[in-house]
């Protein structure tokens, strides 16, 4: 590939906290995406524009749920735990947006509270990895721009996000802070209320459905991601369609 559509590479450096092993200094960074692909480069602070976190947030907001999308892009990286806790050596999996979603659990087809970690690709939305924050995951701030947490699939591993902005990534960190404080939204029991106990013990009365001249067409509609085959040298997302699949 040559000029324009060539893959763009830039190099980042995490803090070496002290009090954290396992941390090393990592210069090595992979845009899957690259500024000069899309048109909507970043300001010179690094932070990413209101129109690409828009995108991002919109591509997984629901009914009954709250979606954070970072303003900065964030390595992810991956390492095995050794038995007294120590994290190995980490290496580089993917570069996105970082979001957070709080799933109410309020809905026909949600019905477990959570909160899940995304890291969604640039350009496109489209999430290149997902993973439940819950009571064992240990979501931890190791460093000023390095956020690191267990898998729900395996505890002996754990995932590292590493943000290009540092303030993006405090704010970050408040968010999840603000919704790991509430036990519900970790999978923690806590003491029911006499209030829904009068509730559950009540007959529901079935609702009845809507008639069709009830329910209106689309609207409020916003297109916020296009992609064809011409795009699958520029997202990873698409590159591991293979090269039989059409997407147009």
């Amino acid at each position: 590939m040559a000029g324009s559509e060539a893959i763009i590479y830039c190099s980042s450096d995490i803090v070496k906290n002290s009090h954290k092993m396992g941390i090393e200094k990592i210069i090595t960074k992979y845009d899957t995406v690259g500024a000069a692909l899309n048109g909507k480069d970043s300001d010179d602070s690094g932070r990413l524009t209101d129109i690409e976190v828009d995108q991002v947030e919109c591509c997984f907001k629901s009914h009954k749920t709250y979606v954070y999308g970072c303003h900065c892009l964030a390595n992810l990286y991956f390492t095995d735990v050794a038995q007294d806790g120590t994290p190995g050596r980490w290496e580089l999996a993917r570069t996105g947006v970082p979001v957070l979603i709080l799933d109410k659990g309020e809905s026909r087809a949600r019905t477990r509270r959570m909160v899940h970690v995304v890291l969604a690709e640039r350009g496109t939305g489209f999430a290149l990895w997902k993973d439940v924050i819950d009571n064992l995951s240990s979501y931890q701030k190791s460093a000023v721009t390095f956020h690191t947490m267990h898998l729900s699939s395996d505890h002996r591993r754990m995932a590292g996000l590493s943000f290009d902005v540092p303030d993006a990534a405090q704010e970050f960190w408040e968010k999840v802070e603000e919704l790991i404080s509430d036990p519900l939204n970790i999978s923690l029991s806590v003491p029911k209320s006499s209030k829904s106990l009068k509730k559950k013990n009540r007959a529901a009365k079935p609702k009845p459905l809507p008639g069709k001249s009830d329910i209106s067409l689309p609207c409020c509609f916003q297109h916020v991601t296009s992609v064809g085959s011409g795009d699958k040298e520029r997202f990873y997302s698409l590159s591991t369609l293979g090269p039989d699949c059409d997407i147009d």
